[in-house]
């Protein structure tokens, strides 16, 4: 993912859009993609700012950002979106680990005319519960685009149209989840593992 989206130059190879290659592109490609990483960045701002971050600190359309239950929790907190989040303030208010996640990853959706959805274990700090309400939904959003989901958690692979098996650095099988379970091989084992 980081050579996806320009933020390391591969050591041999290239990486190309439209044939142009990715250097010399960068800032045109940036604006048009977006990441969220298991390892996100917790903003010490208020929940709206938060989200400001995801489109540079410009304004945002709120409908596209506040999905996954963040605009019910804006309505609990003290001052609602202006809420300041982290624990450097006195009256700042700590998110849990999940929520911190599903702000992140409504962070990345912030911004308009993306093409390329990138979300590295995207997830990991969700319950179960709301890790299928996010995947729900994230196929709606994703309709028109690309989005490349990483994850080692296989119940989100049932909604990919190609799935990308690694092992040792290599792709070993791909395919979609049918044509996969039918090879019956290492995705096979996995998912089963998992299920």
């Amino acid at each position: 993912t980081n050579l996806l989206l320009g933020n390391y130059e591969p050591t041999k190879g290239s990486i190309k859009v439209g044939g142009i290659p990715l250097y010399a592109c960068l800032d045109e490609y940036r604006k048009k993609s977006t990441c969220t990483y298991q390892n996100f960045i917790r903003y010490q701002l208020s929940m709206l700012d938060n989200l400001k971050a995801g489109n540079w600190g410009n304004e945002i359309d709120m409908m596209k950002c506040t999905r996954f239950g963040i605009l019910e929790l804006a309505y609990t907190l003290p001052n609602g979106l202006e809420t300041q989040l982290g624990q450097l303030e006195p009256n700042a208010y700590a998110l849990s680990g999940g929520e911190w996640q599903k702000l992140a990853i409504n962070r990345a959706l912030a911004r308009n005319s993306v093409n390329l959805i990138v979300l590295d274990e995207p997830t990991a700090a969700v319950d179960p519960i709301i890790e299928n309400e996010i995947y729900k939904d994230f196929t709606k959003i994703c309709e028109g685009k690309t989005a490349i989901i990483v994850s080692h958690r296989l119940s989100t692979t049932k909604l990919c149209d190609r799935i990308l098996v690694f092992g040792n650095g290599h792709i070993i099988e791909m395919g979609n989840h049918e044509e996969l379970m039918k090879c019956k091989g290492k995705y096979f084992e996995m998912f089963n593992v998992q299920r």
